[in-house]
């Protein structure tokens, strides 16, 4: 007996092994999809981090001291420049950097949060001179992507420790 078509247990099988595979594949896609979300996601943290540093350095390279200093600000003298100040925002949770009386400039894009921003003074004055030997500025800060949801594929940070020496050029 010649018999065409598929059996209905045929049938039900290639159903079963079709799903299974459009499973994977869709798993699969999700992976890719999400491990490009997260990628985005730390290398936009990088690289705000990395222009941030880089700008506060070269501010704090190029002065000519230390006006003032607290663990959220400092104030570079300048020279015949107006003064620099760098802030911490608690609030607002950015970097922003002031030239004389203009307005603060972010540092950072609106994706990106920094927080536990700290300046600490690092001089060091021999025993006995009353001039300090070298003027460095440390700074510690946290680098997050804005994430409010917490959503896992979006979570990224990074934290950053570093010291710049004032060298009035």
């Amino acid at each position: 007996m010649n018999r065409k078509g598929f059996t209905l247990l045929e049938l039900i099988l290639y159903i079963a092994l079709i799903a299974i595979i459009l499973t994977s594949v869709t798993y699969f896609a999700w992976d890719i999809i999400y491990g490009g979300v997260k990628t985005f996601a730390v290398r936009e943290v990088q690289q705000n981090a990395r222009f941030a540093i880089e700008r506060m350095s070269y501010e704090i390279r190029k002065s000519q001291g230390v006006v003032s200093i607290a663990t959220d600000y400092i104030v570079l003298d300048n020279g015949t420049d107006p003064d620099i100040t760098l802030r911490f925002r608690e609030p607002e949770n950015k970097i922003t950097l002031q030239v004389g009386t203009d307005p603060e400039q972010d540092l950072t894009t609106d994706e990106i949060e920094v927080t536990n921003g700290i300046f600490t003074n690092l001089e060091f004055t021999y025993p006995g001179s009353s001039t300090p030997a070298t003027e460095n500025i440390k700074m510690e800060m946290d680098f997050n992507y804005y994430n409010p949801s917490n959503q896992e594929q979006w979570l990224a940070e990074e934290h950053f420790q570093t010291s710049v020496e004032i060298k009035g050029n």
